[in-house]
């Protein structure tokens, strides 16, 4: 089996951009890998070079014999009810799920996993981790039509791509997320934590764009952007759906950076051309036949969580409420 280095999709568990090992019968992460290196060592089974077959046999048993022995030996308390394998430590609106369960459901994300505590439930933990298995099949599919920065576009699966890098020991890896179009509901621009809606990045289209089921523009906001020698952060903030990671931060700097230098434009480039597609993404939702059957009050409550989010003002949501209610 050869050294690992290389990344593609695990045979085995069948997720892709992991650290893989050849061997005979296809490839094998080190996760996996070291899953049967226990079972390996405990049954003395003396393999050098196991097979994907023989890994997979080996880290399903081992699941199995965990499961029947939580259930024989513990109470329903002491068993996670999503996986069956863990202690539940992480307290949700209904229960406890274990910290693996939650991570999965959560992305891994710090703040998503403080807010499951209050907004997740036994079954939507259940429901988030089919969902994120399903969206790791974009590994696979995934089409990019076009990219900038850390941003990818997939116009024939109507998904966007965030790229993280991290740093395991002295590796650099990359983790990828997927997120579908449908579920952005507004995006904005911060320079330095401030809004930026003018300068060279143009102002009709910064701030307040909405998608989905509200549907329109909703405003935008209008300042001006003052002069500086140096930029300590570029970011693009993607409100989503999701109650769990509302925003998504994608950062288009990393350091700080003089306002004139070849960096700060190509940074400020990449940030105006996923603007353009994220106005093309509007005009395609915009332009989808939307269902019939949603209510006055419901997207009332649409309104109310941008009003909330202050992607819209007080008086804009007002107006919007008035209209709905035909006052």
């Amino acid at each position: 089996m050869g050294l690992f280095g290389k990344k593609g999709k695990c045979d085995v568990c069948g997720k892709s951009n992991k650290s893989i090992k050849s061997a005979p019968d296809g490839n094998i992460c080190v996760d996996c890998l070291n899953k049967f290196s226990i079972e390996n060592i405990q049954h003395r089974m003396g393999i050098k070079n196991p097979t994907v077959e023989q890994c997979r046999k080996a880290i399903g048993e081992i699941t199995q014999q965990t499961k029947e022995r939580n259930l024989s030996t513990l109470t329903p308390d002491k068993i996670c009810p999503v996986c069956g394998l863990n202690k539940p430590s992480f307290k949700v609106i209904d229960g406890k799920v274990c910290g693996d369960c939650i991570s999965k459901a959560t992305g891994y994300n710090p703040k998503a996993i403080s807010n499951a505590r209050n907004t997740m439930t036994i079954q939507s933990v259940k429901d988030k981790i089919s969902t994120v298995e399903k969206m790791d099949s974009y590994d696979d599919i995934f089409n990019t039509s076009q990219s900038y920065g850390l941003l990818a576009f997939d116009f024939d699966n109507k998904v966007f791509r965030v790229s993280t890098p991290v740093f395991r020991g002295f590796t650099k890896d990359t983790i990828h997320e997927y997120y579908k179009f449908s579920d952005i509901l507004s995006y904005k621009v911060l320079e330095d934590g401030d809004e930026i809606t003018s300068g060279g990045l143009g102002r009709a289209t910064i701030g307040g764009i909405a998608f989905g089921g509200v549907g329109a523009v909703v405003g935008a906001v209008t300042s001006k952007k003052k002069t500086k020698k140096e930029i300590l952060s570029l970011d693009i903030l993607i409100n989503m759906k999701n109650t769990n990671l509302p925003t998504i931060k994608v950062p288009f700097l990393f350091m700080k950076t003089k306002a004139r230098s070849r960096i700060y434009v190509e940074a400020t480039e990449n940030v105006q051309n996923c603007i353009s597609v994220f106005e093309r993404i509007k005009d395609e939702i915009e332009n989808t036949p939307q269902p019939t059957n949603i209510s006055s009050a419901d997207e009332i409550r649409s309104f109310k969580a941008l009003l909330d989010e202050g992607i819209i003002t007080q008086e804009e949501f007002d107006l919007k409420k008035k209209e709905l209610l035909g006052i």
